[in-house]
């Protein structure tokens, strides 16, 4: 269900995409900081088949878009969704935001100053922010993947499975044809490293989740790496759906 409140932003087109599943406590504080720092972006929320009333703690907030899906369609899924609704409008950049709390929209500005064609500009917390914000398992999982990264790659992703990001039309446009269906941030990096295009690091704080708790536990913690490690090294084998690098 689309707000009939909502309406394109005006001038500055930005629109941030928040996927959201059972946050009903946190969202209205991430949307009054959005709403703080981002002034005139458009503020898409994606309620993907929450149980306790995060759309309808969104939807009492005006000019607030809330997309509704009837089943869980996964983060990806999600974020695809917010991603096509934004590009029907026009959206020329695109900011991506956890619903928990733990992204804060004054940094999107200054990560948004970093924005340019074929880039990715990704939220990165420092070393000793992961270190006392997550648990072993992500402790773990984090510099795993970035020695895949670096030997893979031979770029440095500080903070690999970071879902604060800011990318343009360009980007937008190729995510909303292929966007991986969970824990999508991996593997499309590598999909986008392969097709030539620039992935930007920049250091900002985060919170800890504000309500809830994360569903990545121990054992979902181990079957998580395997997943993500079977899609990062397929990533390298299948057809690239965001096209190829050209030499310059």
């Amino acid at each position: 269900m689309i707000d009939k409140h909502a309406t394109p932003p005006a001038g500055d087109k930005i629109a941030v995409i928040i996927p959201a599943r059972n946050e009903a406590a946190s969202i209205p504080s991430v949307i009054r900081d959005v709403r703080e720092h981002l002034p005139h972006a458009l503020i898409v929320i994606v309620d993907d088949d929450s149980r306790d009333g995060t759309a309808e703690a969104a939807e009492t907030f005006p000019q607030v878009t809330v997309l509704r899906s009837p089943i869980c369609l996964g983060i990806g899924g999600a974020v695809q969704l917010g991603i096509k609704y934004a590009l029907s409008l026009g959206i020329a950049r695109f900011v991506r935001m956890d619903g928990d709390g733990q992204h804060h929209a004054g940094h999107a500005v200054a990560m948004l100053a970093n924005l340019g064609p074929r880039t990715l500009v990704q939220g990165s917390r420092s070393p000793q922010q992961f270190a006392a914000t997550s648990n072993w398992v992500r402790k773990f999982g984090s510099l795993y993947f970035q020695m895949l990264f670096r030997f893979w790659t031979s770029r440095r992703i500080p903070d690999p499975t970071s879902g604060f990001m800011c990318f343009g039309k360009d980007i937008a446009a190729k995510f909303a044809t292929s966007y991986p269906t969970d824990f999508p941030e991996i593997e499309s990096l590598v999909l986008l490293i392969r097709s030539g295009h620039a992935i930007i690091p920049v250091t900002v704080p985060m919170e800890a989740r504000r309500a809830g708790s994360s569903s990545i536990g121990p054992m979902r913690g181990l079957v998580y790496m395997l997943s993500v490690s079977l899609a990062f090294f397929s990533s390298f084998l299948k057809r690239n759906p965001y096209g190829i690098a050209h030499a310059s």
